[in-house]
């Protein structure tokens, strides 16, 4: 019936956008002296320069939705309103979008001209087409008022009382003096000052009429009061109510000592109220407590005709119980005679059921030579009959090839691979002679970096890192030897051939460099620091293979090249580049692929022969590398899907300034200084930020005395 409807609904839809454009309405609902108010609608347009904005409201027809006449304007900043603050915090702390609930607060809507505030809360949900606040828009918010709290609590005390007031509780009365159902805010992530807030109470009055807010512990309503500080002197906090499948329950006296809850009706002392609790869940963020408060004697009033019931009830059973024995035991022989005939049954199957397992391990010990650890196999068998011996032999060839996987993610799975084929000396201490292209990767300012983090931090920004470079590494058929700290040794053609290994080394170089702009779009939304790399490629000819001793062994390379690698990575920082290949690796590149900027004759320490060395300045495949599939030769393989990898590009514009720095390095290397000086100084006015440039005009322009050694145009270093 109309009259008994629970108005259980929000009062007031709207949405607000960024810029603080606001659209909405009210629904009908009951206003200060008990009058019906009639719909409103409401808006804003965006405000002026961050300024506050103009809400007009008109009426609205209640079956059609029409605008109806003017009734007022508002001034406010809606972005400034709880509805929109619970969504900044709630970005904050997560990049999922999701709804939240505000605190308690002041509505200006409904609008209700001459009236005292109301209070409520609201829940608002993102508007975020990605389903992310990267893409956060705005909000949609609908309120809920505490009149409408105070009316669920009404209707639920009223039917308790109506439920006492029949036969079996003995037509026992209760009124607001003596009982009562209420809600409390037990827990708010958010704002924890909410805490303790009466929500909503039965024969609500005074300061619970949905105009203002107190704590449960100070209610007007004596009861509601006396039960809420009877809660507080049990626990500590209204959170400390744990959630339970059951209410939480407990008895207090008039003078707030504990009663035995729910003792024989004659030993009930007068004055006892019994209380029940409950925690309600609203998200993950805030929870409330509903507190039912009620004279204990309400239910012990008629326990004896009760107690008296369940007696006869319990002998009734005891009967049925004897005459179920004698059932029970006519039932085990025939249970008996049909498990002889089963265990043939069974015995038949058993035989037919030995080999299936058998061929499923053999062709699953197959897979494993190829690092093929699925268990497809294993598990489209598992419903069927097993041979409990041979399913555990299957179990344990099952974690063994666990292990094997997890063994993988420490050592290069070519490696396992080639251990797991069944030669033995692949498996044992040896290498091989192979040209092997090297790359030493690392991050920029990373002790710097480090030392600005907490350690969790630290972790999470290294593995987001690590995985993003690895996984570009390996699209390039590269095979990470080792992790350095932040740090990547990364070797192509060992331990299995893999052609133009040096071109897919330098197309990795790039396609790591392109892909840190994603990567750092990640970590920014973090609030993570920003990060850059280094490195360094050479190609040389090395002893690859298992090296160690009896007891430890390693998968490695051996050779001076390997050296050469790092001090590359090194070099990358004097000059102030991101990637530094070695003369060797670009004899190797193919001539239309990549742009290189040729950058020095360097004598590194502990080498006595220099080498040129060349900055990757980006590809110069055409269309763009990840555009389309290509047959280019920096692709692994068909199957491999490094199409989709951008790389870095090398830009006519950086094309222009290489070759303006090599004009200035060929006149060094001729001993004509001053032209050296004066085309490396035009450069510096076009690009002053090329850290190499400076260097050579530095060294060009170095006066020199008589008791120097003769010139040479090899720049020597005398550091790693």
């Amino acid at each position: 019936r109309p009259g008994e409807e629970l108005p259980a609904r929000a009062s007031s839809l709207y949405v607000v956008r960024n810029t603080d454009l606001l659209a909405g309405a009210s629904i009908s609902h009951t206003g200060s002296a008990g009058k019906e108010l009639q719909p409103l609608l409401y808006s804003a347009p965006p405000g002026v320069n961050g300024g506050p904005v103009t809400m007009s409201v008109y009426t609205a027809s209640a079956s059609t939705g029409e605008k109806g006449e003017f009734v007022g304007v508002r001034t406010f900043k809606p972005t400034k309103r709880p509805y929109y603050e619970i969504q900044e915090k709630l970005s904050k702390e997560t990049q999922e979008a999701r709804a939240g609930w505000t605190r308690l607060y002041d509505f200006l809507i409904p609008y209700e001209e001459g009236v005292q505030k109301r209070w409520g809360l609201s829940k608002t949900r993102p508007i975020a087409y990605c389903k992310k606040y990267s893409c956060f828009e705005g909000i949609i918010a609908a309120d809920i008022m505490l009149e409408t709290v105070n009316v669920a609590c009404q209707r639920a005390w009223e039917g308790l009382r109506k439920t006492l007031s029949n036969p079996t509780y003995g037509f026992f009365n209760v009124d607001g003096n003596n009982s009562a159902v209420f809600i409390v805010t037990s827990r708010s992530r958010y704002y924890p000052g909410d805490e303790g807030i009466l929500i909503g109470t039965s024969n609500a009055a005074g300061n619970q009429d949905g105009t203002t807010f107190t704590s449960a512990s100070q209610s007007a309503n004596p009861i509601v009061a006396k039960i809420a500080n009877a809660t507080l002197e049990r626990y500590p906090s209204w959170s400390a109510v744990q959630d339970s499948p059951r209410p939480v329950l407990f008895a207090f006296s008039d003078d707030g000592s504990d009663c035995v809850a729910m003792p024989d009706a004659d030993d009930v002392p007068d004055g006892c109220t019994q209380v029940a609790m409950r925690v309600f869940k609203l998200d993950d963020s805030l929870e409330w407590l509903i507190v039912v408060g009620l004279p204990t004697k309400a239910f012990t009033q008629n326990a004896s005709a009760t107690r008296d019931s369940i007696n006869a009830t319990v002998i009734d059973q005891e009967s049925e119980a004897s005459h179920n024995y004698h059932k029970m035991i006519v039932i085990f022989l025939l249970v008996m005679v049909f498990m002889t005939l089963l265990s043939v049954v069974v015995g038949l199957l058993i035989a037919r059921s030995v080999s299936e397992p058998l061929k499923r391990l053999g062709k699953r010990m197959h897979r494993l030579e190829n690092l093929d650890t699925s268990d497809r196999t294993f598990n489209s068998h598992r419903g069927r009959f097993v041979v409990t011996e041979i399913e555990e032999v299957n179990d344990g060839f099952q974690r063994l090839t666990r292990s094997i996987k997890g063994f993988a993610l420490f050592v290069p799975e070519t490696v396992v691979r080639n251990m797991l084929s069944g030669d033995r000396r692949k498996r044992g201490l040896h290498v091989d002679s192979r040209v092997v292209t090297i790359m030493f990767s690392d991050v920029k300012d990373f002790t710097t970096i480090a030392e600005s983090l907490q350690p969790p931090d630290l972790i999470l920004t290294l593995y987001m890192y690590l995985t993003e470079m690895t996984r570009i590494v390996e699209l390039f058929e590269g095979v990470v030897s080792e992790i350095l700290g932040d740090g990547l040794l990364v070797f192509w053609n060992t331990p299995n051939d893999v052609d133009n290994h040096a071109a897919k080394a330098c197309a990795a170089a790039l396609a790591q460099q392109s892909a840190l702009g994603t990567l750092n779009g990640q970590l920014s939304g973090r609030n993570l620091p920003q990060l850059s790399i280094r490195i360094g490629v050479h190609t040389g000819k090395v002893l690859a293979g298992n090296i160690g001793s009896e007891t430890k062994m390693k998968f490695g390379c051996i050779g001076d090249p390997i050296n050469l690698a790092s001090r590359l990575e090194g070099l990358a920082k004097y000059y102030g580049v991101s990637a530094l290949i070695s003369g060797a690796t670009k004899a190797l590149l193919p001539a239309c692929d990549f742009g290189v900027r040729k950058l020095d004759l360097v004598q590194v320490k502990g080498k006595r022969e220099p080498t040129w060395v060349y900055e990757l300045l980006g590809s110069l495949a055409s269309p763009p590398p990840g555009s389309s599939p290509t047959s280019d030769s920096t692709r692994p393989s068909p199957s491999a899907s490094v199409a989709a990898v951008p790389l870095l590009a090398a830009t006519p514009e950086r094309c222009k300034y290489a070759r303006m720095y090599e004009e200035a390095l060929n006149a060094f290397h001729q001993a004509r200084l001053a032209d050296a000086a004066s085309l490396a100084d035009a450069l510096l006015r076009e690009r002053p930020e090329d850290v190499a440039a400076s260097r050579l005009l530095e060294r060009a322009r170095r006066p020199r005395g008589p008791q120097d050694p003769p010139w040479t145009p090899v720049l020597q270093m005398t550091e790693k």
